[in-house]
C-alpha cells in the first residue's frame, strides 16, 4: 500500500501538488467539455439528464442525506474508484495491451461506469488525465487528490452555487 500510494518514496509532496494544481485544471476542462456536450445534445435529439446522485443531492432537504453523499462522493469515491479504475484496473490493462490503449480502455469503463450519457465524454477527459497524473507519480495519490479536487467543487457547485436544476 504505501508503494501504491507513493508514500516510501520522497516524491509524495510532489503527488500532492500534482494532484492538486493538476485536479483545478482537470476540474476546470472537464466543466467546459460538460457545458459543451450539454449545449450540443439537444442538437443532435438527445436530453441531457441530471445524474441521479446529483439530483438527490440538489433535492434533499436533510442535512444528514447532504453529509453522507458529501462524504462518499467527495472522500470515499476518489479512494475506491482511483484505487479500482487506476490501481488495478490500468496497470493490468497496461500488461496485456500497451499504455496507450490501456488508458483508452480505462477511461471508456471509466466513464461507462457512471451512467449518464451527459457526462460520458468529460468523465473520460478526467480518467485519461487521471491516468496521466499515475504515470507521472507512479503511484496513487496524485490521481487521488486531483479526483478529489473535481468531486469537492462538483459537490460545492451542486450545493452552494447552483440553484436551479439543469442536466449533467
Amino acid at each position: 500500500l504505501s508503494q501504491a500510494f507513493g508514500l516510501r518514496s520522497g516524491s509524495w509532496k510532489r503527488s500532492l501538488s500534482l494532484g492538486f494544481f493538476g485536479g483545478l485544471l482537470i476540474t476546470a476542462i472537464t466543466i467546459a467539455l460538460h457545458q459543451l456536450v450539454v449545449y450540443l445534445m439537444p442538437l443532435v435529439g438527445l436530453n441531457p439528464v441530471e445524474q441521479i446522485s446529483v439530483a438527490t443531492l440538489r433535492e434533499s432537504q436533510d442535512v444528514m442525506t447532504r453529509v453522507c453523499i458529501g462524504i462518499s462522493a467527495v472522500v470515499l469515491a476518489p479512494i475506491l474508484e482511483e484505487a479500482l479504475f487506476r490501481g488495478l484496473i490500468y496497470p493490468n490493462l497496461k500488461i496485456l495491451a500497451g499504455g496507450p490503449l490501456a488508458a483508452f480502455l480505462t477511461a471508456t469503463l471509466f466513464s461507462l461506469a457512471h451512467g449518464n450519457a451527459a457526462s460520458v465524454l468529460p468523465l473520460f477527459f478526467l480518467s485519461y488525465a487521471l491516468v496521466d497524473l499515475y504515470e507521472r507519480t507512479d503511484n496513487l495519490t496524485a490521481p487521488i487528490i486531483a479526483h478529489f479536487v473535481f468531486n469537492l467543487f462538483n459537490y460545492i457547485a451542486v450545493t452552494l452555487l447552483i440553484t436551479e436544476p439543469t442536466a449533467g
